[in-house]
């Protein structure tokens, strides 16, 4: 049984873990060198596109450094390197960024370089970074374009072969989370399974562990970026705690698991990603709650369980993704509707079929023709929704008082709610 003593015992540790993770000092912003050369290892990759690549270096004393590079180069996780250039703290690169040095610094990153000479002294030797080149060119070789450029965003994080205008629509139309490797892609992604197999006659430990098993195997897929990780973390202590549940309900158990994550590191606290993903979590919980409630006619019903979740997913979010990067995509609420079940269906058929053309190659070329299917319905539905006057706004300044505001509305809303469908504030813990 559900003790309100648990309860308040669980948001003080969660809330000592959010001010510890506030308050942890970055030392190293005040001691890191600039001069060069300065010899480094490649610790992560952060983005890769069209004219160049995003990535960070860690340097003997400890100290990390943004690395804008031209596309050519390539590096494997672990490689050691020598870097000649022009090296600058983050708070002179960008100092009409306020907001992108604090994210940098609290990432850790406190140097930038842009365009600097890297000479290889070693090769890195990662497997995880080995088996994404490998699956780059797997998606290449079976599928053709743009399918085989956008499958690589989503799964990879490359977006190097995406052309410029199907960025540009799929950003206006609100679904550039898909070409990204983030929390609430991966989040979206675990919601949308759970959803899947809610219906299905089959016992709960199975379902719970086919959710966990193609949620892993995509994540290793992609490479296993540190968002990624971070987010399937999340949704398995979720799951494992909610299948061994006694009369406790699914805010308990996100409570108690953001306090275990945080306890284990507190700085995960300012990671957007990780914000991002406690934020869908949030949203598609509260959704499903409400939905479970509602007496909706059966031809209806997976409509309607689709807009439920674009709305609490995307409604939750929205503040952090106007706050953070200066866009709000009005339309994307309804896009989403269909791009969120679609983009998962599209990912496993791709998937699916990377594995088969191995066992037989006639079924495989089938699949990757439904593949192109299904993504030519993803580009209509993006190209539609980008073409809807005032959709979408970009380069807003949301300031952080805002954010609060929002949610705190979102609170209100909520409890509104709860007296409208005469649900009790216990019945939601338990």
């Amino acid at each position: 049984m559900f003790s309100i003593q648990y309860f308040v015992a669980a948001v003080m540790v969660l809330l000592l873990g959010i001010v510890l993770g506030h308050s942890r000092a970055d030392i190293p912003a005040l001691v890191c060198d600039t001069a060069t050369p300065m010899p480094a290892t490649l610790t992560e990759i952060r983005g890769m596109y069209a004219t160049h690549t995003l990535s960070v270096f860690k340097k003997d004393d400890g100290c990390s450094l943004l690395v804008y590079a031209p596309r050519g180069l390539e590096l494997i996780d672990g490689a050691r390197v020598l870097i000649d250039g022009k090296v600058e703290r983050v708070a002179d690169a960008f100092t009409g960024l306020p907001g992108y040095v604090k994210f940098l610094q609290e990432d850790g990153v406190m140097l930038v370089a842009r365009n600097p000479q890297i000479t290889v002294e070693k090769q890195g030797v990662s497997k995880i970074s080995q088996a994404r080149r490998i699956s780059m060119g797997a998606f290449t070789k079976l599928f053709g374009e743009p399918d085989a450029g956008i499958l690589i965003a989503m799964m990879v994080g490359d977006r190097g072969m995406i052309p410029r205008e199907i960025t540009d629509s799929f950003q206006k139309s609100g679904i550039t989370h898909i070409l990204s490797i983030s929390g609430f892609h991966v989040s979206l992604l675990a919601g949308v399974l759970v959803l899947m197999l809610w219906k299905l006659p089959l016992p709960a430990w199975v379902q719970y562990a086919v959710v966990g098993s193609m949620l892993w195997t995509y994540i290793v897929a992609i490479g296993a970026p540190p968002a990624a990780i971070r987010a399937g973390m999340f949704w398995t202590l979720v799951v494992v705690a909610y299948r061994m549940r006694a009369l406790v309900g699914l805010p308990t158990i996100i409570l108690l698991t953001l306090c275990a994550i945080l306890s284990f590191n507190p700085a995960l606290v300012r990671s957007i990603g990780f914000q991002l993903s406690i934020a869908a979590v949030g949203g598609l919980g509260v959704g499903i709650f409400f939905f479970r409630r509602l007496h909706i006619s059966s031809p209806l019903r997976p409509l309607a369980l689709s807009l439920v979740v674009s709305l609490g997913a995307t409604g939750a979010t929205l503040p952090l993704t106007a706050h953070y990067f200066g866009n709000v995509s009005l339309i994307g609420i309804l896009v989403n509707i269909i791009v969120i079940p679609l983009v998962a269906l599209l990912m496993y058929v791709a998937l699916g079929a990377l594995v088969v053309v191995l066992i037989w190659k006639p079924l495989g070329m089938a699949l990757s023709f439904l593949v192109h299917v299904l993504m030519q319905l993803l580009l209509t539905v993006a190209s539609a929704g980008a073409s809807i006057p005032y959709g979408s706004f970009q380069n807003l300044i949301f300031p952080l008082w805002a954010v609060g505001a929002y949610y705190i509305c979102c609170g209100a809303l909520f409890i509104i709610a709860l007296r409208v469908f005469r649900i009790r504030f216990r019945e939601i813990w338990v």
